[in-house]
């Protein structure tokens, strides 16, 4: 019996329970609010971390502030892959690690927000933002690469985007399916 493959997943950061393993902003907290707006980024903020833990850093960063942050692999299977409607605007970073080694990093900002879900199976609270998210595959189509607006840590990419993410042996990326529906 086969089993059925998810068009598209949600990739995510997969260790979050070492406090050394997440990236601390050395940035303004406001930053992070910059990055959920709409729209191209002409006056695109510097962005920086640092890293406490001897260990590698990982590909798919954790942060603590929810900014997206990614290796420069990652940069360019998203890169290699985006949908005719994907947009990214890429923000440089930089990592510092407690030996002050800097490492080049980057920030997926979507300027595009797209409605992506599928409204009458999702719920959604008084103000409007959603509480439980459905997916809708006719709203993805078109999309490889691309986020839920005002959900700085979903990212949504495409199963062939998984596929060439799973063949680098990347650090720290997981990958989980996510209700979708119509």
């Amino acid at each position: 019996m086969a089993i059925e493959r998810p068009d598209y997943v949600e990739i995510t950061a997969k260790d979050w329970a070492d406090a050394d393993r997440v990236a601390i902003g050395v940035h303004p907290r406001r930053t992070s609010y910059r990055l959920d707006d709409e729209g191209h980024l002409d006056d695109a903020p510097q962005l920086g971390w640092t890293w406490a833990s001897a260990e590698p850093v990982d590909d798919l960063v954790p942060t603590a502030d929810g900014i997206r942050l990614v290796s420069p692999r990652v940069r360019d299977v998203f890169d290699a892959h985006l949908g005719p409607d994907d947009q990214i605007q890429w923000l440089p970073g930089t990592i510092t690690r407690t030996d002050g080694t800097a490492l080049r990093y980057w920030v997926p900002h979507f300027p595009v927000h797209h409605d992506l879900l599928n409204h009458e199976f999702s719920t959604f609270g008084p103000s409007g933002l959603p509480i439980l998210t459905v997916f809708s595959h006719a709203k993805l189509d078109g999309h490889a690469v691309t986020a839920l607006p005002n959900r700085s840590l979903t990212t949504v990419i495409s199963a062939t985007v998984a596929d060439a993410l799973l063949a680098l042996d990347l650090v720290g990326v997981d990958f989980m399916n996510m209700a979708i529906g119509p």
